[in-house]
């Protein structure tokens, strides 16, 4: 950098130390290829924290070359060795050192001659230890860390699942083609029926399966002798016992009849009868129960037409019970035509509360995993997932989120057979919790020790000035940036929204997508967590409890899930209700009270990120991002405590109602002066009140004002600071309109 006093004096100095060796080496001059202090800051792309990057090819010769050869030779490629750079100072007259930095060698680039050796140093340990090993995946109850170190047990928590109802919708139509088994022809394409006398039903097709109640049927003729095979084989919907599972005791259902069809009577009446039976289980046979007429038909010389559409409605039905739609008639001659024969029936299912199962909070998932691969348990920082029970002053607004896989809402207890550790990578949870939260993640170095620190996004984007260049700046020029104009936006979850047997159509918690104002972008904003959210899938999995199904797998065991949570009494935690987060119940959803996961919808996610994505859209304030699709419920209808407004899921948003953007897409680089008092002031800090208590921020999430081409005082969030005899700064230029 300009301006730096490189001579190497007793005001400065150069420190080796691997942690292979318990002593340091002082070298008695600075390295070879130490032009200057070429270190410059880079903003993550996806994460949005400062890394520091330091990259200079390094040369040592005598003692220094045979200390750092030493250390290779013993440690290998693990050893970490750094390279400290030391500054005298004078505090108040006491004269002391202090860490200027400190480089890690990177030993993939050394090379050794007979006098010296080179290495490459960069800046941050804890960061080429997360790039290594971020989409590895973890089970989070190893007993050892990467390195084969034990590590201490993992701190689960305790929950009940008090469960969602859910609504399950299946539908079936006739079928194209009906063999009869009695006459033998076989039409190609049905045209009639010929039915004799006795019970008929009329064969169909499921176009949508709710649960395993909901069948086909594949019989004509129903012969009223109960047994299994000749009654079964006539429903629509089957006794849950003949399906194989007794785990709902009760249900409610609604049938909904939607019938066209013609009816040909030469001799006898007839009737259309819903009928519902019991399986008796000690006795294997069906039992008639009661009888609805759905239709009389009289006597009829030709064809008459009929279209019914009724709905019908059973509470508490229990497990045993089934039902099946027929002709009934003493006509030999009786034809039926079907045009369309659909049936749909609707489910409210029940289950017991699940009243202990084990979880992890977010805020512990992320340490456990930096702890795996680190051998360190203080490696991790998070005021938004902190909670007084770590330490923390006050809750974050993600305090207590937890996370729960497949095989713990199922009960599963470690030791049990078939059980598995909850198992995800760095990168997933942080991808995640991006998508979800908006937050993001930086390394800072507190007391010379690296951690990753996870915050809300505005954390990394402070709203007020740390910094101000004191000369005007040189080389300015002003780009466009177009990575922030997006015509549309996906938010959601991977995979959410099939659902094994169910219709899923109630649950909110998928994707969906808008369009913005913006015409002339082809760029959308997707977030998509890969933890999900999804109630119904959860639901699903948690009917399969262990105690029932010990042996069996489902596609959901591997999968892990949000929750929102609140204290109990005791080390106990339940998830919050509706009135936990709204001022009133939700509508357009079904079984509100049962609904726990208001905070996670694809809608509450794109308003936490609205000041991001609307930095491309602030001179359309009058114009809507517009609802496009959802996977599944978008009518979901919220009001949470402290908004004005409701919306629903399929809301369009004007844009002046979303949150202010904190910077707009224009890029400024410019090249400015830097000496030591300088880089100081930029990689020091600026003591602000956050999340309940002080802490000292780094100056480079706050904004920069500098002189322009104009000598007008301009504002702007850096970006990228390169090294060099005139470092060149990148900014991106701060929304002066934004109140402060």
């Amino acid at each position: 950098m300009a301006n730096l006093n490189l001579g190497y004096n007793n005001h400065v100095r150069f420190v080796l130390k691997a942690d292979n060796n318990i002593a340091s080496f002082k070298l008695d001059s600075e390295p070879v290829g130490w032009s200057g202090d070429d270190i410059g800051l880079n903003r993550h792309s996806d994460y949005h924290g400062i890394f520091f990057n330091f990259t200079s090819d390094l040369e040592f010769y005598k003692e220094a070359k045979d200390y750092i050869e030493t250390a290779y030779r013993v440690g290998g490629i693990n050893t970490i060795l750094r390279l400290r750079k030391d500054v005298k100072y004078d505090h108040d007259g006491d004269v002391k050192w202090k860490v200027k930095y400190i480089a890690i060698a990177d030993w993939t680039t050394m090379e050794s001659e007979d006098n010296k050796v080179k290495v490459k140093f960069n800046s941050l340990n804890l960061e080429t230890i997360i790039k290594s090993h971020e989409s590895d995946e973890f089970e989070l109850e190893r007993a050892d860390d990467i390195n084969g170190d034990d590590i201490s047990e993992i701190p689960l928590n305790v929950t009940g699942l008090s469960g969602r109802d859910i609504l399950q919708i299946g539908e079936s139509a006739v079928r194209d083609q009906i063999y009869l088994a009695d006459p033998a022809p076989k039409p190609p394409k049905l045209t009639y029926l010929n039915l004799g006398d006795g019970a008929w039903t009329i064969p169909s097709k499921k176009i949508t399966f709710a649960n395993k109640r909901d069948s086909t049927v594949d019989s004509v003729y129903m012969d009223v002798i109960g047994t299994i095979d000749n009654i079964a084989t006539n429903m629509f919907f089957v006794s849950e016992v003949t399906a194989g599972s007794t785990s709902v005791e009760s249900l409610d259902l609604t049938i909904t009849l939607d019938l066209d069809f013609n009816i040909q009577l030469d001799d006898q009446p007839a009737w259309l009868f819903l009928d519902r039976w019991r399986w008796e289980t000690g006795a294997s046979e069906w039992t008639y129960i009661d009888r609805i007429v759905v239709e009389s038909f009289d006597i009829s010389a030709g064809f008459i037409s009929y279209k019914i559409n009724e709905t019908y409605y059973f509470e508490d039905l229990p497990y045993s019970d089934g039902f099946t739609l027929s002709f009934d008639s003493n006509s030999s001659s009786m034809k039926v035509q079907p045009n369309k024969w659909t049936i749909i029936t609707s489910s409210k299912t029940y289950y017991d509360e699940t009243p202990a199962v084990d979880f992890i909070f977010n805020h512990d998932l992320i340490e456990r995993l930096l702890y795996i691969m680190t051998g360190r348990t203080d490696a991790f920082y998070s005021k938004y997932f902190g909670r007084t029970e770590r330490g923390y002053e006050e809750d974050g607004d993600g305090g207590l989120v937890g996370i729960i896989s497949g095989f713990l809402v199922r009960g599963f207890k470690k030791g049990s057979e078939k059980y598995k550790s909850i198992k995800i990578s760095l990168k997933d949870v942080f991808s995640s919790n991006n998508a979800t939260f908006n937050v993001g993640v930086g390394i800072e170095t507190i007391n010379l020790k690296e951690r990753v620190r996870v915050e809300d996004m505005r954390y990394f984007y402070q709203n007020q000035v740390a910094i101000k260049l004191p000369e005007p700046v040189s080389s300015l020029s002003r780009i466009v940036d177009g990575s922030l104009f997006f015509s549309g936006m996906t938010f959601g979850y991977d995979k959410s929204g099939a659902y094994e047997g169910q219709m899923g159509l109630d649950e909110p918690n998928t994707q969906t997508e808008w369009v913005s104002p913006i015409r002339r972008s082809d760029k959308k904003y997707k977030k998509n967590s890969k933890i999900r959210s999804d109630e119904v899938a959860m639901e699903i999995a948690r009917r399969k409890p262990q105690d029932t199904f010990p042996l069996e797998d489902t596609k959901y065991d591997d999968v892990n899930w949000y929750l929102d949570l609140k204290r109990t009494i005791g080390d106990s935690y339940a998830q919050k209700g509706w009135a936990d987060r709204l001022q009133k119940i939700p509508t357009g959803i079904f079984s509100p009270e049962t609904y726990h996961s208001m905070w996670f919808t694809p809608l509450q996610m794109l308003k936490r990120h609205a000041w991001i994505f609307k930095s491309g859209m602030e001179l359309y304030f009058d114009k809507y991002i517009k609802y496009i699709s959802s996977q599944a419920n978008a009518t979901l209808s919220t009001l949470f405590i402290g908004d004005e407004d409701e919306y629903t899921e399929n809301s369009d948003i004007e844009v002046d109602k979303l949150d202010r953007a904190r910077f707009l897409p224009e890029i400024v680089k410019f090249k400015h002066p830097v000496d030591d008092e300088l880089m100081d002031w930029i990689t020091g800090t600026t003591r602000i009140e956050y999340q309940g208590s002080f802490e000292d921020v780094p100056n480079y999430y706050f904004q920069f004002e500098f002189t322009n081409e104009n000598g007008e005082a301009e504002r702007g969030y850096l970006m990228n600071l390169e090294p060099g005899d005139l470092p060149e700064f990148t900014m991106q230029k701060v929304n002066n309109m934004i109140i402060q």
